[in-house]
């Protein structure tokens, strides 16, 4: 009997110590990726083990997200469970040798994923941003702003023979404070648009935002108007320092730099053609109104309710009537938790809807905003109108199917018929890519939380398609 009892005590304490030291082996750092369609997003996880208890961190590196707290962690044996409650999320798993297999879950979206030891596994992959050495000139160049008295800066690459380049490009970038290279997610699609176009004979100017980067000046204030003053400043610049480039000047917009080419290219003139990729054709609050639904739609698989509609249009309204900042505020933010029920989803928590509350109030005041929303591009697009003090040049506007943020259904036609397609204009020409999202990738879905997922920064006929209108001109 004596026996009997050590052996089962021997292997009670064999079993206890096989579990403590597999357990053991989820300490330290692992890493992978998180397939979905086109492409992958890097997970990090770090966890730690103080005695019994378990702690961890989560680092999503394609979306510049680190430290989040994980809410829960779970070992037991091999297998391995943790949690972010706030975002949905969780990863259940087992330990095989110096991996983790298992299913990784936020939302509605669900994944089989493998963690790996170390951070090797999260290196982002993207494989169109050029890198050195580079078969053209590259020049860093300080530009002083016409009236504001501060510097902007950025790149301007150009063929070796400045006798064989075509013309001149500016990049202009979207909304929000945006790097020469429109850095979004490890991808550069300015970068990548420098380099085909300068490898295709063209030299191009693209610049930090003001405010952002190594541009010096204040952003806080600025609407689309303010920013067309600075890509103004740049076009003046590139004129006097360097006119054998400048015989011909494009500009190319990518959403609201598509609203911004038009409105220079007016101003000044003397711009020999303009390409204006996502850009709207309607009014902001349009825009707005049909992005959310667009998003809504595709979470929920249902159409929008009207309900939610009826206050987002309210929401804009508020946001746009007449007051100081400090009434604006204060009415949005009143106006937002009034109708929280009806903006939030549900599935929220109380801590997930006060973060939307300050998000909402704070974007909705900011000057840039209540401008966008109330401001018509369409006078400065059509053909037709004599609006600002040069005619608008031949002008091609591209438009992507998988675009959730400028909608091609809200847009195109109405651009079309502002640049006189539907009336025989020639010079002008409007393209559907059926694959394309709206930061100009080839996409699956199209959705913003997808954009890190993917590898390809830029769609290939997109680029063909811009070189080929710029050499017609």
């Amino acid at each position: 009997m004596k026996h009997k009892v050590i052996i089962i005590i021997y292997v009670v304490v064999l079993l206890m110590t096989t579990m403590s030291c597999k357990s053991q082996k989820f300490a330290g750092d692992w890493s992978g990726r998180i397939p979905r369609g086109n492409g992958s997003l890097a997970l990090v996880v770090h966890l730690k083990q103080t005695g019994d208890t378990w702690q961890g961190t989560m680092d999503s590196p394609d979306q510049q997200a680190f430290g989040i707290p994980l809410s829960s962690v779970t070992v037991v044996g091999d297998s391995l469970s943790i949690a972010v409650q706030d975002l949905l999320l969780s990863y259940k798993g087992k330990l095989k040798n110096d991996s983790i297999e298992g299913e990784f879950r936020q939302g509605r979206f669900g994944t089989m994923m493998s963690l790996y030891r170390g951070l090797d596994a999260a290196k982002p992959y993207r494989p169109q941003t050029p890198v050195p050495p580079f078969p053209y000139d590259v020049t860093d160049v300080k530009i002083l702003h016409k009236t504001g008295g501060f510097t902007i800066a950025g790149t301007l690459t150009a063929p070796k023979d400045a006798n064989k380049t075509k013309g001149t490009v500016i990049l202009i970038s979207g909304s929000g404070l945006q790097d020469r290279d429109e850095t979004i997610f490890g991808h550069k699609p300015f970068a990548v648009l420098a380099d085909q176009l300068t490898r295709h004979g063209y030299a191009v100017l693209r610049c930090d935002d003001r405010g952002f980067g190594e541009s010096a000046g204040d952003a806080s204030q600025a609407t689309t108007d303010t920013l067309a003053g600075d890509i103004e400043s740049e076009l003046a610049y590139l004129r006097q320092h360097y006119p054998r480039l400048t015989d011909k000047v494009f500009l190319i917009g990518h959403s609201e730099g598509g609203i911004i080419a038009p409105m220079v290219a007016r101003r000044v003139g003397g711009i020999a053609g303009l390409v204006l990729v996502g850009a709207p054709s309607v009014k902001g609050a349009e825009i707005l109104l049909s992005q959310n639904a667009a998003m809504d739609e595709f979470a929920t698989g249902q159409p929008q309710s009207q309900a939610k509609r009826a206050a987002l249009e309210e929401l804009i309204r508020q946001a746009t009537a007449p007051g100081d900042t400090s009434d604006i505020r204060t009415r949005i933010e009143s106006y937002c938790r009034s109708n929280a029920s009806v903006l939030f989803s549900q599935a929220m928590t109380d801590e997930m809807k006060e973060q939307g509350i300050k998000l909402m109030t704070e974007q909705l005041s900011n000057p840039w905003m209540r401008h966008f929303l109330t401001y018509d591009p369409a006078p400065l697009l059509d053909v037709t109108s004599g609006e600002g003090s040069h005619p608008l040049p031949p002008t091609m506007a591209i438009y992507g199917g998988r675009d959730k943020q400028v909608l091609h259904e809200v847009n195109m036609s109405k651009m079309k018929s502002l640049l006189g397609i539907e009336t025989g204009n020639t010079a002008n020409k409007v393209v559907y890519l059926p694959e394309v999202n709206h930061i100009m990738q080839p996409a699956e879905f199209g959705t913003p939380d997808e954009y890190a997922f993917l590898n390809r920064t830029v769609d290939t006929e997109l680029m063909e398609i811009v070189c080929s209108f710029l050499d017609s001109l």
